[in-house]
């Protein structure tokens, strides 16, 4: 035993009430997690022993940190007892712990580990989907296992003292190379050990940059066991006999007749007419088959020549609403990339400019092209069961939809990409109405207005269209030279939400600045194609349709990032061109980019 060592009695432990492991135990869930949530708990001890030793060479109490700061980027040092464990699972104090021999092992002095604050990233797992960091965690660049449940997380500050900005977690990637270890954020949970000893201070904001921001209210109890207990509205255990609250029937898992209770209910039809542009009944869930991921809400853009009868793909598509046979008064909405259309003509009159058109194009407009405009919904592995094709009426591009290439002062910055790059679709919709299924054609949800995605993790698919102008439905489609490629099947990657940049041209000079109301992506040029679909998950674990993918002429420059639009800042936009209110994303610097008209 050390000379300096104090061995202190334990009177009580307090884990956090929310406290939530990797495994959900308690509905709703919110999304797949790497770590521990609310992962911390208090030890009340009998200080007498301790009051006569403390001393600053030997045991001396470490500084909070500022809640006002994110700490990234800094540097930071975690002192603990490594603890090795065959099962990958840290030891808990519980009824009959001595019983059995221990199956892990613990270093007899502490192990100290530099390392850097770093921003947080979701894991894609072999089987395992993707895997975010729990909110108010914080992220630490170093290879799995170097530290352990409880290791002390600390930065040294201006005065040379250190502060306690997190507490060491295990991780569900326990034994995984995934270049992250994870922390709880001590900021984010100040106030709750403040209470407890009856002091007062704040704890850390929910502030979204900080990668990850600590919890917010509403999402705080989720997954937790302690959400049941304490009774909260729409809480369960699941397999458990904790039920306080509404019980949710999906996660019920003795209910025999849940099938037949739920077949009944989706024969309920809704006569109500949206006047709000919202998220549809039971959106943003994916279909899995065969290990492939299918997005019910993909559709595909296509030209048809009358004549000759050759077609032509234009750009990928998604599907927000869908009027059905449950739902026969909601709209069916459309967006897409606001390129698949050119609408002006420019000619010289008089030695002045004059430009002809406007942002609608209609069937009629089609028909005098000699094409007929299509958009396809269906897996495409299947085309003949289970593809529907619907008749385009008209496509609306955003009124003030520019492309790179300038063609009405005032011009602005040069840009790489094109600004407010979207664009709506209305088709005849009977033929949808009977084939809306979760399982086959159902939309996806709206993003969050209030949420930027800013270091998130997303997923993107679309047709991979290899093309140097982006794909256009307009007159002499099919007798044009411009030739491009597209697949038939969809791809899917995975990629980073990350802060936007200056994209420099190099050899050609200047730079190129992304247009305001952009999603900038951590991926090579070529890897987006316009038109393709961003999406990201919402806190329940559904799909949000958060950006449509854009082409980009300048892609010959090479940039390190891809754009597409940010839908947030157009769903105002969107719902005004089906007769409807919406809320789109207010402008901000923050979210880089903001909306700017």
């Amino acid at each position: 035993m050390d000379k300096h060592e104090v061995r202190l009695p334990v009177r009580k432990l307090v884990q956090h009430p929310f406290f939530a492991g990797v495994k959900c135990k308690s509905t709703p869930c919110g999304p797949h997690r790497i770590n521990a949530k609310n992962d911390i708990a208090i030890v009340d001890v009998d200080d007498f022993l301790l009051r006569n030793a403390i001393d600053k060479r030997s045991i001396y109490p470490v500084g909070l940190p500022d809640v006002d700061k994110s700490y990234v980027l800094s540097d930071a040092r975690s002192a603990g007892w490594q603890i090795f464990s065959k099962s990958l699972v840290h030891p808990v104090i519980e009824k009959g712990f001595f019983s059995e021999p221990a199956d892990y092992s613990v270093t007899e002095i502490p192990i100290v580990v530099d390392m850097k604050v770093s921003s947080c990233r979701a894991f894609v797992g072999d089987g395992d989907g993707i895997l975010v960091p729990a909110n108010g965690s914080i992220c630490l660049s170093q290879m799995t296992s170097k530290i352990s449940m409880g290791d002390p997380i600390v930065a040294k500050v201006s005065d040379g003292d250190y502060v306690l900005i997190g507490i060491g977690q295990t991780s569900f990637l326990e034994g995984k190379e995934h270049f992250q270890e994870t922390g709880s954020r001590f900021s984010c949970f100040i106030q709750w050990v403040a209470d407890y000893y009856n002091l007062s201070t704040r704890s850390s904001n929910h502030v979204l940059s900080w990668s990850t921001a600590c919890p917010t209210q509403q999402d705080i109890s989720w997954g937790s066991t302690g959400s049941t207990v304490a009774g909260i509205p729409g809480a369960n255990l699941i397999n458990g006999k904790v039920r306080n609250g509404k019980p949710n029937k999906k996660f019920s898992a003795n209910d025999s007749n849940s099938k037949k209770k739920e077949s009944k209910k989706n024969m309920i039809v809704s006569s109500e007419k949206p006047n709000f542009l919202k998220n549809y009944p039971g959106c943003g869930k994916k279909v899995t088959t065969e290990k492939d991921d299918w997005f019910p809400w993909l559709g595909s853009l296509y030209a048809v020549d009358i004549k000759s009868k050759d077609e032509k793909f234009i750009s990928s598509v998604a599907l927000l609403s869908a009027s059905s046979r449950q739902y026969p008064n909601y709209p069916t909405v459309i967006v897409s990339s606001g390129g698949i259309i050119d609408p002006y003509k420019f000619d010289l009159i008089l030695d002045q400019v004059k430009v002809f058109g406007d942002n609608k194009v209609t069937a009629k407009d089609f028909e005098d092209m000699g094409l007929e405009v299509q958009v396809r919904f269906g897996k495409l592995k299947d085309r003949s069961k289970s593809e529907v094709i619907l008749k385009v009426l008209s496509v609306v591009q955003h009124p003030s939809y520019a492309a790179t290439e300038c063609f009405i002062e005032p011009c602005g910055p040069t840009r790489y990409n094109a600004k407010n790059d979207i664009s709506v679709i209305h088709v005849d919709s009977k033929l949808l109405t009977d084939q809306v299924s979760q399982d086959t054609i159902f939309p996806a949800c709206l993003p969050d207005p209030s949420q930027s995605y800013l270091l998130q993790y997303v997923t993107k698919t679309g047709q991979n269209v290899k093309a140097f102008k982006q794909p256009a439905v307009k007159k002499g489609l099919f007798k044009s030279a411009e030739s491009y490629t597209w697949s038939k099947l969809p791809s899917v990657k995975h990629l980073d939400v990350e802060s936007c940049e200056i994209v420099t041209g190099r050899a050609i000079g200047g730079f190129y600045t992304i247009a305001n109301g952009s999603l900038c992506l951590n991926a090579q040029a070529n890897q987006v194609s316009g038109g393709d679909l961003v999406m990201a998950p919402d806190s329940a674990g559904k799909l949000a349709l958060i950006g449509i993918g854009q082409h980009s002429a300048k892609e010959y420059i090479r940039s390190k990032q891809e754009t597409a639009t940010r839908l947030s800042c157009y769903l105002k936009w969107v719902a005004h061109q089906y007769g409807m209110k919406g809320k789109s994303s207010k402008f901000e610097v923050g979210p880089s980019l903001g909306l700017s008209i």
